[in-house]
């Protein structure tokens, strides 16, 4: 194709399309010429209602409602054009006509824009205020149609372009400035200029990032010259509905002509979307009546789970007055009525004793978090589609053609992972999430994008259940999954998890893509599917529920689970024909989407990889570690216990990372895996070795999502990089494989790998001083792991014959040596365990006292071996010490009596059954039965038959919340029991849960548990009791139990 010359204006003959162009062009400027705005300056009333009449007749022409479009939704595009003279009036004109040939100083001038930047919009702007703003590039006529002519090459025709070019051609000279502009919405406090960037970052397809990209490469003087103005008139205040808020963007686009903006859509909230009369007969086909019988047979949340979701919230509000760096809250404090609210749209109902179904969101929009809105009832774009799609379908339950957002938004409770405006520290935001499962215990968890599901497929242990790279194709294929607490990882006699807590898990895209791009029919098509499938697996899950509850009970939880999969897994749906079909199509959409995908990729199609800048690399490195210490390092010698039970753990919670050389299908892949697993050296890294093994798979078209996701970047030079056919070449595999070590080997000292420091690892781990147990530990060296984990390995001289324990200790990553020659030095101190370096000098540990060193004693309690490492502490600190710490040994039950020695201590008597938990079922309780003086329920049992024989009425609340609570409260009451029976193996767990503090809250509720097993018919009502005014808290709610009195068949 011919290129521009120097200075030219291009010629009308521009391209070999123009033949095809040419017509458009003409059509274009006829349409303009018949739209009756004229050029003519009118004045006052006259002036409003032609600009009026234009955009009413832009949007009949967009196929767009103009019912509520009423002349004063327009007038402030007027505002003081009447008082002015006829220059600023024949502007507003132009700007309607051909917004292209205008000037940002003329347009500033005719609608009173302002300048939007960084800093907070000028003037008092209420946060939820509705904001408008317009983009505007300025670019000569000569790089303009150079990025045309540029995309044409590549083969990029879209319309507007050629509307650029039409008035392109009106220009006399190559240097005429020409205006490409954007118009957009935002709401406070967020700043049009803010929003347009976070637009520009996050979309990725359509005109504006192509324009933007095209922009810099060949005119990075106006890429840097554009400016972002607000049209301060247009603001509507926080309570205008989403359709005044939608109407007026689309007045404004259709007033500065869609066809020359970079605007692909006609502005507006959301088009409902209506599917084809073969997805709707799809969808009809499968008979289901799920949203009927449900408002049939629906029940409110019993009192217990009202409790437990209470607590949960409380839960929720602690974790954010704690962690207020992690959750945004330190910046952007909770607003008043948000705690409500995620309690209201989290609320279930329930049918047959069931709660049915859940959607799991990634997180909250800033507009919702600040309005305190729900899901389905603030303004979230994503809330609004899917509620529209569930009305849709329940309109075709009941063979009604028309909708308008009824769906009862409670048949789905909700809940997000991150329910706050900061992602951080997924671990503890994932406790929180299965808390609340655990609570409502549903069937069907409806997972709403990406990292959801990806959480959800790897069991809520981590977020890599699912690959990044082709989410999609797991998109509506159902899977079982638990939501189980993760004390069974590390309990190596159970391999699965516990029982009561399986759920099926289906995959959606996130319903917030829709407002990106040009809203493709492929995208909503999967959309659509997807919830036709949740539809018809949400009424089988009614279904069964309804049979079990009429046989005379509300059936196992697991098996109604597991009955439910059997009738629609993806891969055998026993002759359903009509859900086969259902399945058939969704994988053909689902095609489609991935096509049109890869289309918009290669039209964009970069041909090379830039070169990564110091800061990339600095980046990469960073996530490079994270990733290689969330893999682990192999602890302990070869084969020892404490590697087979790291290697179990691992196992369970199935991290791909560390699985990379033994594909899927891999024939015994546990034992193949655990049996690699075990024969490491100690201190390697599991996800490295793991990489380094896969250059021996065999094929290399069998390589695994998460090999080729980890060597992808490393790519050998000059292969393509829109697609990953050279993985098939078994050289560049072995390059690229290199290149990644090579990068990963860069974190390591630079002898690691010289034949004599692997020779002393090697000696090492299977004999050296470091890995020797000793009866006395003080001022022996210890290994602290690259992760932070302090290892001590000590000689338990009071069991008969002596015990050899590994204490595996937690601290932060601030302890870990730097070097080989740093080491660190194990002290005993007065209030807890502290280190020193090779020279004597003190490690400190932020917020922990001089006596406390490194990890307090106050952290034992929390410590799984607690009772094994206070008697370790006893054995080996000096006497003064243990004097002065004999009222902590106390309250830990391993009291020396002051002396100057260790006391002997008893054989420990060997744990029995553990403590009840709320969430366990009659078939876990009736298991505890009969109950053995070692088993946890004894404890509690033998303390309630001794002060309450016949019954009786106690409080459970927080005697530190509520001091005045304090005399009746069962806390107070059972710690003083607890002092004289710290023998007991489960002594010390009991005393966790009855310890007052920010973590006895989420104990309350398994304490109930408990009282109600030992003595049925007990009963619990919830109180509040006013704070002094000098709290921050008004009221403290706890609750008061009528305990039973024991029956002939109790415990």
């Amino acid at each position: 194709m011919a290129r521009l010359r120097s200075g030219a204006i291009p010629p009308r003959s521009y391209s070999v399309e123009f033949s095809r162009r040419y017509p458009f062009v003409v059509a274009q400027q006829v349409s303009n010429s018949q739209e009756e705005h004229g050029t003519t300056p009118l004045t006052g009333e006259a002036l409003h209602r032609n600009i009026h009449d234009v955009i009413i007749n832009r949007m009949i022409t967009d196929h767009l409602s103009v019912d509520r479009m009423v002349p004063a939704l327009t007038a402030f595009l007027c505002q003081g054009l009447s008082r002015n003279g006829d220059r600023l009036r024949a502007c507003a004109l132009e700007l309607m006509r051909n917004q292209l040939q205008v000037s940002d100083k003329d347009m500033i001038n005719t609608l009173k824009l302002v300048e939007s930047t960084e800093e907070p919009t000028s003037g008092s702007v209420e946060d939820g205020t509705e904001l408008f703003y317009i983009r505007s590039w300025p670019i000569t006529a000569t790089d303009l149609a150079h990025i045309v002519a540029t995309w044409e090459e590549d083969g990029i025709t879209p319309p507007e372009a050629w509307n650029w070019l039409g008035t392109i051609q009106l220009a006399t000279n190559p240097d005429t400035v020409f205006h490409i502009r954007y118009v957009g919405k935002c709401m406070a406090p967020t700043t049009p200029h803010q929003r347009f960037i976070e637009d520009s970052i996050s979309r990725n397809s359509g005109m504006l990032p192509e324009f933007l990209t095209a922009l810099e490469q060949h005119a990075p003087d106006s890429y840097a010259a554009g400016r972002t103005y607000e049209i301060q008139a247009a603001r509507l205040p926080s309570f205008a509905s989403p359709e005044v808020r939608d109407d007026r963007e689309r007045a404004i686009i259709a007033y500065f002509d869609k066809r020359t903006l970079l605007n692909q859509q006609s502005g507006g909230f959301y088009a409902s979307y209506v599917p084809s009369i073969a997805d709707h007969v799809l969808f009809t086909n499968l008979g289901t009546s799920f949203f009927t019988s449900f408002a049939q047979t629906l029940e409110v949340a019993p009192d217990e789970m009202v409790r437990s979701i209470d607590g949960w919230i409380t839960e929720l509000e602690l974790y954010a007055e704690n962690h207020p760096a992690e959750t945004g809250t330190a910046l952007h404090p909770i607003p008043v009525g948000y705690m409500e609210m995620l309690k209201q749209q989290a609320m279930p109902y329930l049918c047959h004793g069931h709660v049915i179904g859940t959607i799991l969101g990634k997180d909250i929009t800033r507009e919702d978090y600040f309005g305190c809105s729900s899901f389905f009832g603030g303004r979230s774009r994503a809330g609004h589609l899917v509620k529209d799609f569930l009305s849709r379908l329940e309109a075709y339950e009941k063979n009604q053609m028309r909708w308008d957002g009824t769906f009862e938004t409670r048949t789905l409770s909700f809940i997000d992972v991150y329910p706050w405006l900061v992602h951080r520290n997924i671990a503890a935001i994932l406790e929180l999430v299965t808390m609340y499962l655990r609570i409502t215990r549903p069937l069907v968890v409806l997972s709403m994008g990406q990292l959801p599901s990806s959480c959800a497929k790897a069991n809520f242990i981590h977020t890599s259940g699912l690959p990044s790279q082709n989410y999609i194709s797991q998109v509506g294929i159902p899977s079982i999954q638990t939501y189980a607490d993760q004390d069974w990882l590390f309990d190596s006699a159970q391999t699965t998890p516990p029982a009561g807590f399986s759920f099926i898990m289906i995959p959606h895209l996130h319903p917030g893509y829709d407002k990106y791009g040009q809203q493709p029919v492929q995208l909503r098509r999967v959309y659509d599917l997807t919830w036709q499938l949740s539809i018809y697996i949400l009424n089988q899950a009614l279904i069964l529920a309804g049979q079990a509850a009429s046989s005379g009970t509300p059936g196992d939880h697991d098996t109604l689970v597991n009955a439910l999969y059997h009738h629609c897994r993806y891969d055998d749906n026993m002759g359903n024909v009509p859900l086969k079909n259902l399945y058939k199509h969704l994988e053909g959409a689902k095609q489609d989407l991935q096509t049109y995908q890869q289309d918009l990729r290669a039209v964009r199609g970069h041909a090379s990889i830039p070169e990564f800048t110091p800061q990339v690399r600095a980046l990469m490195s960073e996530r490079s570690k994270e990733r290689m210490l969330r893999g682990q390092q192999a602890v302990g010698a070869g084969r020892s216990n404490e590697r087979r039970q790291q290697v179990d753990g691992l196992w369970k919670m199935q991290l791909p990372d560390v699985m990379l050389h033994v594909p899927p299908n891999t024939t015994n892949r546990e034992r193949v895996w655990k049996r690699w697993a075990m024969s490491l050296d100690e201190g390697m890294f599991y996800y490295a070795s793991s990489l380094n093994r896969t250059q021996y798979l065999r094929p290399i078209a069998g390589l695994s999502q998460s090999v080729i996701n980890a060597i992808r970047m490393f790519r050998p030079q000059g292969v393509a990089v829109d697609d990953d056919e050279w993985m098939n070449d078994r050289n560049l595999v072995d390059e690229a494989l290199r290149a990644k070590s090579r990068h990963m080997a860069s974190f390591l000292p630079d002898d690691f790998f010289t034949p004599e420091r692997q020779r002393q690892r090697r000696v090492n781990a299977l004999r050296g001083p470091l890995y020797e147990f000793h009866e006395n530990l003080e001022g022996t060296q210890v290994v602290i792991q690259a992760k932070g984990t302090m290892v001590l390995r000590w000689r338990d001289v009071s069991t008969v014959p002596a015990t050899d324990i590994v204490f595996l200790i937690q601290l932060p990553k601030a302890m870990v040596p730097l070097t080989k020659d740093d080491v660190r030095i194990v002290r005993f101190l007065a209030n807890g365990i502290g280190l020193t370096d090779g020279t004597g000098n003190v490690i400190t540990r932020p917020g922990y006292g001089s006596n406390q060193g490194v990890f307090s004693r106050n952290d034992f309690l929390f410590h799984a071996q607690s009772a094994a490492l206070d008697r370790c502490w006893r054995a080996n600190a000096p006497a003064l010490q243990r004097r002065r710490s004999s009222v902590l040994s106390r309250i830990l039950g391993t009291s020396n009596n002051n002396t100057t020695t260790a006391a002997p201590v008893p054989m420990a008597m060997p744990k029995g059954r553990g403590m009840i938990k709320q969430q366990h079922g009659p078939s876990h309780a009736n298991r505890q039965l009969p109950i053995n003086p070692n088993d946890a329920a004894a404890l509690l049992r033998d303390f309630l038959n001794e002060e309450y024989a016949a019954g009786g009425t106690f409080n459970l609340a927080d005697p530190s919340r509520a001091p005045g609570l304090a005399s009746a409260s069962l806390v107070s009451k059972f710690n003083q029991y607890l002092e004289d029976r710290h023998d007991h193996p489960y002594y010390l767990e009991w005393k966790v849960w009855f310890t007052p503090g920010p973590t006895y809250g989420r104990n309350v509720r398994h304490i109930v548990a408990n009282l109600k097993f030992l003595r049925p018919g007990t009963t619990t009502e919830s109180r509040q009791v006013r704070l002094p005014s000098s709290n921050r808290r008004r009221t403290y709610d706890y609750s008061e139990v009528d305990l039973a009195a024991p029956s002939p068949n109790a415990p």
